[in-house]
Parts: C-alpha cells; structure tokens; sequence
C-alpha cells in the first residue's frame, strides 16, 4: 500500500507479507530510504493521508486484517496503532481524503465487500461506518477524491468485472464551509499583494457572467425551441460563445 503528501511519498507491506515502510522525496530523484515498520506484516494493505499523517489499513498475512496503523509524515519513526476496521479485509480503495477524513471502502473479506467507512486522520480511533458502495468490489478498481467528494470506478465482483462509478460526498457541510472559507482567504490575500480590490473583482465577474447568462436565454428566445430540447452539448456550446463574446 501506499500514501504521500505533497513532499514525501510512502510504500508499505506488499508480497510476500511484510512489515517494511520507506520512503522517498518527490523533489528528489534516488532509491527509497527506510522509514521504519509497519506495526503487522501484511500484503494487500491500502493507505491514505493528509498532509500530516499517513494511514495504512487493512491486509491478510495469512488472515484478513482489521488493522489501521499511522506515522507523523514528517518523522522517521515506526508505526503506531490507529485504530480498526469495521471488518477485517484487504485490497480495499485507497487515497480517497480530505485534509481531515479518510475514506476506505469495498475490498475482500474474503468475498467482495461494498463497506465504506471513515476515519477522522487527526484523532486516532476505529473506523466508523459510513455507508455502502452501489456494488462489491475486489481488488482491481481506481478510486480518487477532491476536497469534498471521493469517487470509486470499475473492479471485480463474483463473476465479472464493473464499468459501474460511485461517488460519495466525504465531508461534512461545516468541514466543506471551511475549506471554501481557507480559499477565499488566499484570494483575498492574493489580491492585496497584487494591489488589487476584491470587491472590484467580484464585481466584474457578476457583471460577466450576468451578461453571458443574458446572451444564452437571448439566443433561446430567437431559436424559439423549449429549453428541454436542448442537450448538454447544446448548452454547452451556447455556454462557449456566451463566453467567446464577453470575456
């Protein structure tokens, strides 16, 4: 399994089982380094992280793993216990975060298992249930997250594989507002730096986009066709012109 931050990546357990956790610095190319131990030996373990703490759960050596241990990115060191799964399994999703929850979901124990559950990353404890994927699923699917929504694509089931994609929002409203809160803030800050009035900013950009809106119901109108009869390439192509005339 494997996490990283924005510095440093990391590489855990594998085949055959085994406790080993190294590292590397993304800003510089060269082998791995020792980072210290995991604190089970296992293979088919899944990690996660934020920018301070890195996550690894799950795995079988020879039996299915509830385990969830964690290390201080920044700190060479061994692993300390984390907390547990819900249910012990392996190949679950990995890297689906937030800077303050983790998500691990799906895997096999031993059959394929729709389970999703969360951690909050910063205050140790077990993983509490979250809800089920659409489908089981193995081994064998991506997963990816933004800031507020993980997704989960394809994987093995019983007897085939998934074109199937969920998606789940991972954080709550008032985790969300402060993410949004953080951006703001930096924009802010960039428009002082550059000597800029904010208030002038947005102005503009409602003048804009009320005038591009505008255009795209003018353009409705003229046609005279009902909005349904409109796709979404459609639209988008209205969206595109509106945009070409007032930039």
């Amino acid at each position: 399994g494997g996490f990283g931050n924005f510095t440093r990546g990391f590489a855990g357990g594998g085949e055959p089982a085994t406790n080993i956790l190294e590292y590397i610095h993304f800003a510089t190319t060269g082998n791995a380094s020792d980072f210290g131990d995991l604190t089970v030996a296992r293979a088919g373990n899944k990690g996660l992280a934020n920018e301070i703490r890195g996550l690894m759960a799950g795995g079988e050596d020879p039996s299915m793993s509830n385990v969830i241990d964690f290390v201080t990115i920044a700190t060479l060191g061994n692993a300390t216990d984390f907390g547990n799964l819900t249910s012990a399994r392996s190949m679950l999703a990995d890297g689906v975060s937030t800077s303050t929850r983790g998500i691990f979901a799906g895997g096999i124990a031993p059959g394929e298992s729709n389970v999703i559950e969360f951690v909050e990353i910063d205050s140790a404890g077990n993983a509490v249930d979250f809800g089920d994927l659409t489908q089981a699923r193995g081994q064998g699917y991506g997963a990816t997250s933004s800031t507020s929504r993980g997704v989960f694509m394809g994987g093995d089931q019983p007897d085939s594989a998934t074109n199937i994609i969920d998606s789940i929002e991972i954080g709550s409203k008032e985790e969300i507002k402060s993410e949004m809160g953080d951006v703001f803030l930096c924009l802010v800050n960039l428009c002082i730096y550059l000597n800029i009035n904010p208030d002038d900013c947005l102005i503009a950009a409602n003048d804009k986009f009320e005038k591009r809106f505008k255009y795209i119901e003018n353009e409705v109108l003229e046609n005279k066709k009902d909005w349904s009869l409109y796709s979404s390439m459609d639209l988008d192509n209205l969206w595109n012109k509106a945009k070409q005339k007032y930039k």
